[in-house]
């Protein structure tokens, strides 16, 4: 099951601290722009009152008996007469569970299922016999890696997603779980957590990816089997980072780094990777936003990988006097000791520099000999491998390593190009 895929929702709606005034209306949900609750109706139709009016929370209940709480709802337009009606954006959705304020919004753990996470893990427990029609289910442990104390678990699980007379569908979904030592806000989960690991397979990926379902769990959301409390699933909806591609779209990856590749040494790579994440989060946001195709336009793109590697020079080297041809070459020199990706490293660094001080102006004082078209796509792809090749550095992988991966997968398609 996607937890996010668009959905409409008719119920009931209401404030915690005023249970018995419901209001009937539509929630819209659409991970690719704000979701929205359109109240036929209002919460209180003074006209008197302050608009727009912020809600914490609002809890609601669909036709079919969902329970549902809509966290950070900014109502945007109110009409009182002659038929009162409200209508708010809605930050996210907690389907399953009712939070009757804020600071109730607390999760032990939050579990992500990204986009082809289950084809880059390449784990399965399903068994074909080589003859005949049984199908055999191997249930596969967890891999646990713990970060001082926070857990990462990558958990398979299977369901049998449908079933008619004549047709039988089981289905495996890979998720990260991240189980902190304490209860954490949800803040801590998106802000902190989430884009670590969406950088990290975005990397590995060489391809764009982003959580398909999110489910959390929060101790006062529980059933009780056998006198045992086992805490129940909670689904969060919420917006999609601006991405632009929606899966159905997306291509079959051919990974930069498998979980195969990264396996042996798997707790050292990911403790490696969140030591680094905070300090390079500027950078690593610049790369996910070229990955996900946040923007359409070579020269954005471009200026995107350029801003990136300046960053990088001021955070390893410290030199904020530097000049930026200085930043290009000594981040392709770095790239260099893995694989000869620029031939001509001063012409390189110069063209860079030419290109990056007239796109970011756009002035004919400043016209020079920069790239345009097909040159300027070519110095995005060579400054995108650039980054890569010090991020999997960074990350601690060996010369070695990043050079017979590069050759075996997507990224040599990329080294083809640039060549």
């Amino acid at each position: 099951m996607e937890t996010m895929k668009a959905f409409t929702i008719v119920g009931k709606w209401w404030l915690p601290n005023n249970p018995d005034n419901q209001v009937s209306g539509i929630l819209k949900y659409n991970p690719y722009d704000r979701s929205s609750l359109e109240l036929i109706g209002a919460f209180n139709e003074d006209e008197n009152n302050d608009f727009p009016i912020i809600h914490s929370v609002i809890n609601g209940i669909s036709k079919d008996g969902n329970r549902i709480t809509l966290y950070e709802c900014y109502e945007y337009d109110r009409l009182l007469s002659p038929f009162a009606s409200s209508q708010f954006y809605i930050s996210y959705i907690f389907s399953k569970h009712h939070f009757l304020k804020e600071d109730d919004i607390l999760f032990e753990s939050v579990s992500y299922n990204f986009l082809q996470f289950e084809d880059w893990l390449g784990i399965s427990g399903i068994k074909l016999p080589k003859a005949g029609f049984s199908i055999f289910y191997d249930f596969q442990d967890e891999i646990t890696i713990n970060i001082n104390g926070l857990i990462i678990e990558f958990i398979i699980k299977a369901s049998r997603t449908r079933e008619i007379f004549n047709v039988i569908e089981l289905k495996e979904y890979a998720y990260i779980k991240v189980i902190p030592e304490n209860p954490k806000r949800l803040e801590y989960y998106f802000n902190n957590i989430m884009y670590k690991i969406t950088s990290l397979l975005n990397l590995v990926y060489s391809t764009a990816t982003f959580p398909i379902r999110i489910i959390a769990n929060n101790e006062n959301c529980y059933s009780e089997l056998n006198n045992k409390k086992i805490l129940n699933d909670i689904d969060i909806h919420t917006r999609i980072l601006s991405i632009r591609i929606p899966p159905k779209e997306m291509e079959m990856i051919i990974p930069y780094l498998s979980y195969n590749d990264l396996s042996a040494k798997l707790d050292f790579y990911i403790k490696k990777w969140f030591e680094i994440a905070d300090t390079y989060k500027q950078i690593l946001n610049l790369y996910i936003s070229n990955m996900n195709q946040q923007t359409y336009f070579t020269d954005e793109r471009f200026l995107n990988m350029a801003r990136a590697i300046d960053r990088y020079y001021q955070e390893k080297v410290g030199d904020s006097t530097n000049k930026f041809k200085e930043t290009i070459v000594y981040a392709a020199k770095l790239a260099n000791e893995i694989e000869i990706i620029i031939n001509d490293v001063d012409e390189f660094a110069d063209i860079v520099k030419k290109s990056r001080n007239y796109y970011s102006h756009y002035s004919k004082k400043i016209e020079e000999k920069q790239a345009v078209g097909k040159d300027l796509k070519l110095l995005e792809l060579k400054l995108q491998l650039i980054l890569e090749i010090i991020l999997s550095r960074e990350m601690g992988l060996e010369k070695h390593e990043i050079r017979e991966n590069m050759y075996k997968n997507r990224t040599n398609m990329m080294i083809n190009k640039i060549k």
